[in-house]
């Protein structure tokens, strides 16, 4: 009962009371691929983001100690802790062989930075079916341990490596959702399968919210809003975005388009 209770508290800190949406800003590339364009100082730019008012911050466990005082500040806004770590998306003489997943942080450590949620990947398409065994054991302790800490955990699928030739296709993504409902994520973070329709069969099969994946910076602005737009028509209860905020021209202004889709349900066309 006391586990529950912890449970939706935090989640009534993610999601907007009127809307019961979110905007997750994902600020944990650096742990992935350095620093990043638009992200040296990660801790500044997650206090401009929190003030233009985005609901979450995403962060890995050095940077979440910087970040958690701007987060105090705010009448609202959560911490996303990050739990693991890949060397996936790296290139050039840093390309991995076929490439790592691990463990960098647990539940015990997201409750005592104060977060709302923690963070994990699920991933499939390795060459190397230990790793993803690994993976799906280290979920299931992960999902006991949150689930008795009252801390949500949000599951990101991560169609990624060798054997993927297409991250966005919708049965994979479709399967790998439903893997991690039944893993016991609370919340599922979702790639995009690239039309409403095939993504409202996703949202209606995973009995949890699902937040749309940012991934790569977009076309254009004008085109990861319709993206979001069409995500939310299609059931999906926000979003977690990095690139496409943290590398927009305005990202502010980014922020402002968002809170009108997802918030206050204004389209993007």
């Amino acid at each position: 009962m006391l586990r529950s209770a912890g449970i939706q508290l935090r989640l009534g800190r993610l999601f907007d009371p009127n809307s019961n949406n979110t905007i997750v800003v994902a600020l944990d590339h650096g742990l992935f691929m350095g620093p990043l364009p638009g992200l040296h100082q990660p801790a500044e730019v997650a206090r401009r983001l929190l003030e233009a008012g985005v609901d979450a911050i995403q962060c890995p466990p050095g940077q979440a100690v910087q970040v958690a005082p701007h987060v105090a500040k705010r009448p609202r806004g959560s911490l996303l802790f990050r739990l693991d770590s890949t060397n996936m998306w790296r290139s050039g003489s840093f390309a991995p062989t076929p490439g790592f997943w691990t463990p960098v942080s647990s539940p015990a450590d997201a409750v005592r930075v104060g977060a709302d949620a923690a963070v994990c990947f699920l991933i499939a398409g390795w060459s190397d079916d230990a790793m993803e065994a690994a993976n799906l054991r280290q979920i299931g302790i992960w999902a006991q341990e949150s689930a008795d800490l009252g801390m949500p955990l949000m599951i990101e699928p991560l169609p990624l490596g060798p054997n993927i030739s297409n991250e966005n296709d919708a049965t994979l993504v479709a399967t790998l959702c439903r893997m991690a409902y039944e893993l016991g994520a609370t919340v599922v973070k979702s790639n995009y399968t690239g039309d409403p329709e095939s993504f409202a069969r996703i949202t209606s099969d995973v009995p949890v919210p699902v937040l749309m994946r940012g991934g790569p910076r977009a076309s254009s602005d004008e085109a990861y809003l319709k993206m979001v737009d069409d995500a939310i028509t299609a059931g999906a209860r926000g979003v977690v975005v990095g690139r496409n905020v943290f590398q927009a021209d305005d990202p502010v202004k980014s922020v402002q388009s968002l809170r009108s889709i997802i918030h206050r349900g204004t389209s993007a066309s």
